[in-house]
């Protein structure tokens, strides 16, 4: 065990305790309340003081929070043009044939477009 001048030790044989005056050699002298040093070897003791590291074991660092980016939103282009379009696909590839066609809304400007969008049937008359 490592002992040092000042430690608190007791007695392992005996009762009582003391500190520690002095070392010489493996010869510890312990010094009583009363005053007097009695001479023990190293392995009759018992150090009842707990021992203090030298460096902390958990370091306690500031964690810096991380750095907020900020996000540049870039401008559209000055190109404020409105232009929307219909497009009519037939799903047939017969020219004639009007009646099955795909209807594409495209919006081709910087702004967003609402739309609505109904299917009625519709009954055709001679005329």
């Amino acid at each position: 065990m490592d002992f040092q001048i000042g430690d608190k030790v007791r007695f392992l044989d005996d009762t009582g305790g003391g500190k520690i005056a002095r070392i010489e050699d493996k010869v510890i002298y312990v010094s009583l309340e009363e005053g007097f040093e009695i001479p023990y070897l190293e392995n009759e003791l018992i150090n009842t003081e707990e021992k203090k590291p030298d460096r902390k074991i958990f370091v306690r660092e500031k964690i810096k929070p991380p750095e907020k980016k900020i996000e540049i939103i870039k401008k559209k282009s000055n190109n404020n043009e409105i232009n929307i379009f219909f497009a009519f696909i037939p799903k047939e590839e017969d020219i004639a044939n009007f009646d099955n066609l795909d209807v594409y809304l495209i919006n081709d400007s910087n702004y967003n477009l609402l739309y609505n969008y109904a299917k009625y049937k519709i009954f055709y008359r001679n005329i």
